[in-house]
């Protein structure tokens, strides 16, 4: 903070003991043309009608971003319950071959019925 403080000072005092009139340091004011008028408030024109023509785009981009979140959302669900329900079929599966082999046992060979042909 002391030396923030002593850093003003120093341009303070640095600026008071320059004697150069700088006559560009002041401010001007330019009134413009009727001409010069009209063709600000047309580019003035141009550019809200470019701003609303982005901000159009950007809201439509902001629904696309929005409804393929969603998709994928709905996508990750059904790739989840597919998995699951193959998971179940695979032992639904699994339970029926155990069942198939121990009623068939005397028919079919120890080794048919662990890999699965009959």
């Amino acid at each position: 903070m002391v030396s923030f403080m002593l850093l003003c000072t120093f341009y303070i005092h640095a600026n008071q003991n320059t004697n150069v009139d700088n006559d560009l340091s002041e401010s001007f004011f330019m009134i413009p043309s009727a001409k010069e008028t009209m063709a600000l408030k047309r580019e003035n024109v141009a550019l809200k009608s470019e701003a609303d023509a982005l901000r159009k785009r950007l809201e439509a981009t902001e629904k696309v971003l929005q409804l393929r979140k969603e998709q994928d959302l709905h996508l990750r669900d059904s790739i989840y319950m597919a998995t699951k329900e193959v998971a179940i079929f695979r032992f639904l599966l699994s339970i029926y071959n155990i069942s198939f082999c121990n009623r068939h046992s005397e028919q079919l060979g120890p080794l048919q019925c662990l890999q699965g042909r009959w």
